[in-house]
């Protein structure tokens, strides 16, 4: 079975790329990123580097699409503590205080979230939640600190490397060698993608790119094996693997017949009843029976928390939901009572059903639903 996982660590040098070609794995969110040979002041240098090439302001693609800065992302979406380095320059002529380059952790398509280094000329740093708003400035309560950098950043001459590091509820950054913070407390609240962008529609240029797992987290978390599942066994919320590894009590497939399949142990997600709020637990998968249909939206549980709902479309009344409780326990239950969510969405490259798609301050690090496998389990508490 192949690996899906970003192969970390990784670098690249954007050397070997056709001119205006693309960055392998980097994906465009905002602006254009391209394959160009730096700007030198003669205009003949052989380096190949990415740059941002849109100079102003473009037709939105989407509603809010252009409220922050460009960005380009690269990873998977799964991903917690890593280290991001990154070399760049600002364009020459740069003169605004608040023209910067940025790189990032865990963050989304739209730069509202995530852990963002934003460092510009001419010596000033912000780390924040989210990049930078279009024009560097940044949403109230989104800056997390900033200060001065030990160095001045000269726009269209130098290079200059920074390194984020961000590991569970601490971040340390660095510019080329020197400290710019130690451990400072952020949430860990949001997994994401790593990221190079900016604050301006400008055409600021990125080199020598590299990704990696923080030393501190590189350990997968150990799975269970196959023998411990077996059917009975009741399903809850706990809180899911990081870093796109791989927890085998978390491992599903939304299947099109509605079914939730668990990997691990071949079983089936099923409710104990479709009348009233019950347990849900593994069984033997059964084609068309009502107690292991979760219908739900199933193109958009991939991109946004969705509805699971009992039942497939028009053979059970849409009551009973998958709901949640921060305490560990999930059930079918009418929903909208004193469950703590009743919305899920899928990350497939783990199988994590997860809580949240989005960051919640309200319910903290996702949760998702994995089957039990300690005693105390099999205990049924609805």
């Amino acid at each position: 079975m192949s690996d899906t996982r970003f192969p970390l660590p990784y670098s690249d040098n954007f050397e070997g790329y056709p001119i205006a070609g693309e960055a392998r794995y980097f994906t465009d969110q905002i602006g254009s990123w391209e394959i160009h040979p730096e700007q030198s002041s003669g205009n003949s240098s052989s380096n190949l580097v990415v740059r941002q090439m849109v100079p102003s302001t473009p037709v939105h693609w989407s509603e809010g699409s252009n409220d922050r800065g460009p960005l380009s992302i690269i990873g998977q979406i799964e991903l917690n503590d890593v280290s991001v380095a990154a070399m760049f320059r600002l364009p020459a002529g740069s003169v605004n205080k608040t023209e910067s380059a940025c790189i990032g952790a865990r963050v989304n398509m739209y730069f509202t979230q995530g852990i963002v280094l934003c460092v510009g000329s001419p010596g000033n740093y912000t780390l924040s939640y989210g990049g930078p708003l279009n024009g560097g400035g940044y949403e109230e309560n989104d800056i997390i600190l900033s200060g001065s950098t030990p160095i001045a950043i000269v726009s269209g001459r130098n290079w200059y490397t920074i390194t984020l590091t961000v590991i569970g509820k601490e971040a340390t950054a660095w510019l080329e060698g020197w400290s710019l913070f130690r451990r400072a407390s952020i949430r860990d609240t949001i997994s994401g993608f790593a990221a190079i962008g900016c604050s301006h529609w400008m055409h600021i240029e990125f080199d020598r790119f590299h990704l990696d797992l923080a030393t501190a987290s590189t350990t997968p978390q150990l799975q269970v094996p196959n023998s411990v599942f077996s059917e009975g066994q009741l399903l809850g919320a706990a809180p899911c693997a990081r870093n796109g590894h791989i927890d085998s009590t978390q491992e599903f497939v939304a299947r099109s017949s509605w079914q939730l399949y668990h990997k691990g142990s071949g079983l089936c997600v099923e409710a104990r009843s479709t009348s009233k709020a019950s347990s849900v637990r593994l069984a033997t998968c059964r084609q068309g029976v009502p107690d292991q249909q979760w219908r739900h939206r199933y193109t958009n549980i991939r991109n946004r928390e969705v509805e699971v709902t009992l039942g497939a479309w028009k053979v059970l009344p849409n009551t009973l939901k998958l709901v949640g409780y921060k305490n560990g326990v999930v059930g079918a239950t009418p929903g909208g009572q004193d469950e703590d969510w009743n919305m899920w969405t899928l990350f497939p490259n783990t199988g994590q059903l997860r809580n949240t798609y989005e960051e919640s301050t309200i319910l903290g690090y996702p949760l998702c639903l994995t089957v039990l496998t300690e005693r105390e389990s099999l205990v049924d508490i609805l």
